[in-house]
């Protein structure tokens, strides 16, 4: 986020299935932050919440297509996948709840 503020470029969180390389997996979700007129402190703390949100939408996309972007995943894997994604989905949802009260 900081380096995009200093950049001047816009501020965005994106969720991606992890591959060896760096920030190479397929996108699930990419959204753009809106920063506009905000201090770095607004931006930081909205960012939690935004974050929270883009990968509690993402877990339900993937879920919602039963499998992983990847064609040669085995069920067994997909199985251990599809259990980390609901735990993470709860986690974010819980997350949402507690920064929007």
């Amino acid at each position: 986020m900081e380096w995009s503020l200093i950049n001047g470029d816009p501020v965005c969180a994106t969720v991606h299935f992890m591959v060896e390389e760096l920030d190479a997996g397929p996108i699930v979700e990419q959204e753009i932050l809106p920063t506009e007129g905000l201090t770095y402190h607004q931006i930081r703390a909205r960012m939690l919440s935004f974050q929270a949100e883009i990968l509690a939408r993402s877990v339900e996309k993937v879920l919602k297509a039963g499998k992983a972007p990847f064609h040669n995943i085995c069920p067994k894997t997909w199985s251990n996948l599809e259990s980390g994604f609901r735990r993470a989905d709860s986690f974010a949802r819980k997350k949402i709840k507690f920064l929007t009260k």
